[in-house]
């Protein structure tokens, strides 16, 4: 929970591709909730999946 309110979540996406490549992609979602805990906005920033933000 981040001090504005809004929740911030780390993802990180790796597949194989059909040449045999790993491909790895990571981001942080911001998510703001409404008072029954319903997502009311939700914004993608895409980082390196090395970065420690």
């Amino acid at each position: 929970m981040l001090d504005d309110g809004r929740i911030a979540l780390r993802w990180l996406h790796a597949s194989r591709r059909v040449d045999d490549r790993l491909v790895a992609l990571s981001g942080i979602e911001y998510a703001t909730l409404d008072a029954d805990g319903l997502i009311t906005s939700l914004d993608n920033r895409m980082v390196t999946p090395d970065s420690r933000l």
